[in-house]
C-alpha cells in the first residue's frame, strides 16, 4: 500500500479526469439521492457506497501508476453508469395521475460522475517514472 502517491504533475489528462470523477462521485454520497420537495432524504450513503466500488480499480491504477486493463475500467465505469441510470430510472413513479422523477442531485452528479470516469479510463495512459539517483547512492553507502 506504501506505492500509493499523489502525484498530479506527472499524471496525463486521463488519470486527472478519473482523480477529478472520483472526487466528485465521494462528494454525492451525502447528497440527497431521493427527493420529493419537502420530502428529500438522503436514503443512506449505501448505495453510493456499492456503486463507489466500482472505481476502485481505475483510482487504484492511477493511484499506483499502473498500467490498466481497459476492458476491466471501461467495464467498471459503464456499470457505474448503468446502476447510476438504473436508480434514476427506478425512482421515476406516478403520483395523482402525474409523472414525477422523486431521483435527487446526488445520483445526478454520480452519473455524471461515472461519465467522467468513462473518459478518464478511455484517455489514461500509465506515466513514465523519472530517473532516480538516489537508490543506487543508497545502495552505495550499505557496501
Amino acid at each position: 500500500m506504501s506505492n500509493w502517491k499523489f502525484n498530479w504533475n506527472s499524471w496525463n489528462i486521463g488519470g486527472k479526469i478519473i482523480f477529478v470523477s472520483t472526487c466528485l462521485a465521494a462528494i454525492s454520497l451525502p447528497m440527497k439521492w431521493q427527493d420529493a420537495g419537502f420530502l428529500g432524504y438522503r436514503n443512506g450513503i449505501f448505495p453510493g457506497i456499492l456503486f463507489l466500488c466500482l472505481y476502485i480499480y481505475p483510482v487504484q491504477c492511477v493511484f499506483r501508476n499502473l498500467r490498466m486493463n481497459k476492458i476491466a475500467g471501461y467495464a467498471c465505469s459503464v456499470a457505474a453508469i448503468i446502476l447510476a441510470f438504473l436508480y434514476i430510472g427506478r425512482s421515476i413513479t406516478r403520483f395523482y395521475s402525474q409523472t414525477i422523477n422523486l431521483a435527487g442531485q446526488g445520483v445526478y452528479l454520480f452519473f455524471f460522475a461515472s461519465i467522467g470516469l468513462l473518459i478518464g479510463t478511455f484517455f489514461y495512459k500509465k506515466y513514465a517514472l523519472p530517473e532516480s539517483t538516489s537508490q543506487p547512492e543508497a545502495q552505495d553507502s550499505l557496501k
